[in-house]
């Protein structure tokens, strides 16, 4: 079972892309970060990119931030985890964590303990859902637009907070997060929710694909909840991406959250599958 490691983010894209695109909105992170290492080049000095292939089975994994491997769905993957575990067990022996579709993880994390002793635990639970249609909405007060350099001191702490929320084992990098809030701004890639004169929740556009695009950073300000102001956003952004040619957008749950699992759907969300994010050694 030969495993590669590329150096070159083009070369990975194209031979990823075979055994990610048949299932382009289930894997939206792979693929997502794959074209997002081909148009950030500093990206790549960081990154592990590596494919398992054996036959009519596949197996895409790379690793773009410290120590948290991403790993596709793919034709027979599961049985080419032993083969990737034992590599990374050599090369990355201190890996700390795995973001996968439910079954792979469960079997990576198997694998990984018997290969290197060190237990696992869940960090969290999540579903991919995808929209093809929005489903009309009663709307609150207010209205649609994009984000704007203006917004920029709100929305930087929304981020923040956002992060701590859905996010709680990150730690925020406040100057990272300066510099992707930017970028997104000024790219249009930030809806948000504007309600007299003030906006009043956001949700952003991120890894695009070749037919599909993900929303992610959906966020309310806890005073503003239950008014309905974050199914606005996140509808009319999704809206604004199929009205731009996107064939589908879509999204990652907490599924502890079933406020969030239950809105979406209201949307026109439809669940695909599941994800697990996977942590390495004893809870902290």
């Amino acid at each position: 079972m030969p495993l590669t490691r590329f150096e070159d983010a083009q070369d990975y894209y194209l031979a990823a892309l075979p055994w990610l695109q048949p299932q382009e909105a289930y894997n939206n992170l792979p693929l997502g970060l794959a074209i997002r290492l081909k148009q950030l080049p500093d990206l790549v000095e960081r990154a592990l990119m590596l494919i398992v292939s054996e036959a009519n089975s596949g197996l895409v994994a790379l690793q773009t931030r410290p120590n948290q491997m991403v790993i596709g769905q793919c034709e027979g993957a599961i049985d080419l985890i032993p083969e990737l575990v034992e590599w990374l067990a050599q090369h990355q022996p201190g890996l700390q964590g795995l973001v996968a579709p439910t079954e792979l993880a469960k079997a990576f994390a198997r694998q990984w303990q018997a290969c290197t002793g060190k237990s696992s635990h869940i960090e969290m639970n999540q579903r991919v859902y995808a929209l093809s249609k929005v489903k009309p909405l009663q709307l609150p007060a207010g209205s649609y637009r994009l984000a704007q350099m203006g917004d920029l001191g709100l929305l930087l702490e929304w981020v923040e907070a956002f992060i701590a929320e859905a996010l709680p084992h990150e730690r925020p990098d406040r100057d990272g997060i300066r510099t992707a809030t930017l970028r997104q701004i000024k790219a249009g890639d930030l809806g948000a929710w504007e309600h007299q004169d003030q906006i009043v929740s956001m949700a952003a556009r991120t890894r695009p694909t070749l037919n599909g695009t993900a929303i992610s950073l959906v966020y309310t300000p806890p005073e503003l909840r239950g008014q309905g102001f974050a199914s606005a956003c996140t509808a009319a952004h999704s809206q604004a991406q199929l009205t731009a040619g996107k064939a589908f957008c879509c999204l990652f749950t907490d599924l502890a959250n079933p406020t969030s699992n239950r809105i979406y759907q209201q949307i026109g969300y439809e669940p695909i599958g599941d994800f697990q994010t996977i942590a390495f050694g004893d809870p902290a």
